[in-house]
């Protein structure tokens, strides 16, 4: 059980470093300082160690995503860390000993305020551990980093730019709004679903020139949810696997989520597009594609679905070592119509060695996808197993984009 962990998407590569990639690694070193992470031997695989100077940092992985027990770095292995800014998660130590686990919203010189199960608190930091108070302080060295001009009118990264009255850095930044559901969603998900979630998330990251009175081309992050860490993560856990790839093609990266991760309704993207379409009137025009991995790539046809129905030009769906085909379900659940689904591309990535997703599933998706009326689909696959395999995520995005059948 991961106790201590904070949300970072991480894609790493075995080779030899030249000059260029060490420095990238420093600059990764730096922000990884102030992060702790314990994770578990029992579920996580142990990878190579990385040793530079002071910083040590034992790497697991776990579907794409790293967690190490302490803070070191070391090299040859390549790091590329895309920080997602979106889910700050430890386990804070007060001045008598009382741990609580929780997510870091926003800190100022006295105060923190943290998410804790959907419910926010607010500590004043001297009531807190020293190990916590140096985090909150590293913490918000990181946020100036990262946005240094928030409330600025320059052009640098939008610096000037908002999103709903809030501060919208443009330029890969990964850019997380949280609000609470109104009366009466609250009401639906209490009553209906017996949820536990209050509000939801939408995480969004754009190109440096992005402009919403044009036409964009949206990429959403879609997640597994297979045991409660996955689903309190949810898909802005995994937004840094691909915001990075959707920047460099000119697309923009978005998800969305309920405040306690992924729930068991769909008020969080009934009200993450509201939103959007309430901010950007013109997002109702522009071009939709859903993305994910493994479990997360079965369950992209549920957003897919919602799009589709509600007249959403979805161009199409990048399944990740995909074993099942579920666009029959996703079509179901919201009716919607088979017309939206026929235009739709889909985009399977598997690996030549994937246990999990033999020759014989491959083959089963496409003829599932077919005899579902998606005919406009392409199988590529790489070296390698259960893994999410870059190069075909621009390939997909640049085929999505494509009039090319």
């Amino acid at each position: 059980m991961i106790r201590e962990r904070i949300c970072y998407s991480i894609v790493a590569m075995d080779f030899r470093l030249n000059p260029r990639s060490e420095v990238e690694c420093q600059k990764v070193a730096t922000r990884l300082w102030w992060s702790q992470w314990t994770a578990s031997k029992e579920k996580h695989g142990k990878k190579n160690l990385l040793r530079r100077d002071k910083i040590d940092l034992k790497l697991y992985f776990d579907h794409g995503r790293i967690v190490s027990s302490r803070m070191q770095m070391i090299f040859p292995l390549m790091v590329c860390i895309l920080l997602q800014g979106v889910a700050w998660s430890r386990t804070w130590t007060d001045a008598s000993g009382k741990k609580m686990e929780a997510e870091i919203i926003s800190a100022d010189a006295t105060n923190v305020t943290v998410n804790k199960a959907g419910k926010k608190f607010t500590i004043a930091l001297e009531k807190l551990s020293e190990s916590d108070r140096t985090f909150v302080s590293e913490w918000i060295e990181q946020q100036k980093e990262a946005n240094p001009n928030p409330q600025g009118g320059g052009t640098s990264k939008g610096g000037g730019d908002q999103f709903d009255g809030k501060p919208f850095v443009k330029g890969g930044k990964v850019n997380l709004y949280e609000y609470e559901y109104d009366a009466d969603t609250l009401k639906r998900v209490q009553k209906i679903h017996k949820g536990k979630d209050t509000g939801y998330r939408v995480a969004i990251a754009v190109p440096a020139d992005f402009d919403p009175s044009m036409p964009q081309k949206v990429f959403i992050a879609n997640t597994a949810v297979n045991n409660d860490g996955e689903r309190s993560r949810g898909n802005t856990g995994v937004m840094g696997m691909y915001a990075k790839d959707c920047i460099d093609a000119g697309w923009v990266c978005l998800t969305y989520d309920s405040n306690i991760g992924r729930s068991n309704n769909n008020s969080d993207i009934y009200c993450a597009f509201d939103l959007l379409n309430k901010v950007w009137p013109k997002s109702k025009e522009w071009s939709f594609a859903v993305g994910g991995f493994s479990g997360g790539a079965k369950g992209c046809f549920d957003p897919c679905g919602f799009l589709i129905k509600h007249d959403y030009n979805v161009v199409g769906a990048l399944l990740i070592g995909c074993n099942e085909d579920w666009s029959g379900k996703g079509k179901e659940r919201y009716k919607a119509s088979s017309s939206g689904y026929k235009k739709m591309k889909v985009f399977l990535s598997t690996g030549d060695k994937d246990n999990l997703v033999p020759e014989a599933s491959v083959n089963s998706v496409l003829n599932s996808l077919k005899s579902n009326g998606l005919k406009n689909v392409k199988s590529e696959s790489f070296s390698g197993g259960h893994a999410v395999h870059k190069p075909h995520i621009a390939d997909a995005l640049k085929w999505f984009a494509s009039t090319e059948k």
